[in-house]
């Protein structure tokens, strides 16, 4: 599965509410229905889909994370600053929006830290001192191992792990054979590493910028697992326990406080 990761970042002093009524205006302009599929099938097909969450709001800056065209954020920017990122497996992107224009990184000044200047944005951007064209080492996916297993592996050297892990995956190649290229997608990250490369440059922006520092997290998938059961037993409180419910859950409890903007046409 290749990486494909959006995060909208709005500055206003609206509410969660308002917020989530300015996006429902805007995608029902952009010809999107909306629809909600945590409480049942969605009946009808839709070649486009909008699948996000908003969240409650912290020092002015809400975020929406998940998938969604770069129309919205530009449509949203009418109501206050906008910053898009969007990162996938081969760039990584940075978009600024007031009244529906993009803008330079100039119109983040206000939100700098002390210290930093918009050419610190700039240089971050573009490596910093690391090269952004540069293909880092592949490492672990270490989301996709078992919570306990990766509270253990945070105590190990990551070098040691990237050579057992590259060693094994070597052994299920040969066992595989053609069915190998399947098992090794099926295991490649769905989020950036933000510790080098691409997401590396899209973390040292960030740094500059006084938004709160879990800008990155929850993962939509993450959030998406944790809301699906946090939802099923506030609706049925003696629904039977499926497994990996009480691990999505702990990994976002406070999943219901995020608002899921679902939309398709």
């Amino acid at each position: 599965m290749a990486i494909q990761w959006d995060s909208l970042h709005f500055y206003t002093n609206q509410t969660q509410v308002r917020v989530a009524d300015l996006l429902h205006d805007h995608l029902d302009m952009m010809g999107y229905r909306l629809y909600d599929p945590f409480v049942g099938l969605v009946s009808q097909a839709y070649t486009q889909r909008v699948q996000t969450f908003l969240d409650g709001g912290r020092e002015g800056w809400f975020r929406l994370i998940g998938t969604f065209p770069l129309d919205l954020s530009a449509r949203l920017s009418r109501s206050g600053l906008v910053l898009h990122i969007h990162v996938n497996d081969e760039d990584a992107n940075v978009h600024v929006f007031v009244n529906a224009r993009p803008q330079p990184f100039s119109a983040l000044q206000p939100h700098l830290h002390d210290g930093y200047t918009i050419a610190h944005l700039h240089q971050a951007i573009l490596g910093g001192g690391q090269s952004a064209q540069t293909k880092p080492v592949e490492t672990i996916p270490i989301s996709v191992l078992p919570q306990e297993v990766q509270h253990m592996a945070k105590d190990v050297n990551p070098n040691q792990m990237n050579r057992m892990f590259n060693k094994l995956m070597g052994q299920v190649s040969r066992a595989m054979g053609d069915k190998s290229a399947s098992a090794k997608a099926l295991l490649a990250p769905t989020v950036p590493d933000w510790s080098h490369g691409l997401g590396g440059n899209i973390r040292a922006f960030m740094d500059c910028l006084k938004i709160p520092p879990d800008w990155h997290t929850p993962d939509f998938i993450t959030l998406r697992d944790a809301y699906m059961a946090h939802h099923r037993f506030q609706r049925n409180p003696k629904a039977p326990r499926l497994p990996g419910d009480n691990e999505a859950m702990n990994a976002v409890s406070n999943a219901l406080s995020y608002m899921p903007i679902y939309a398709g046409k």
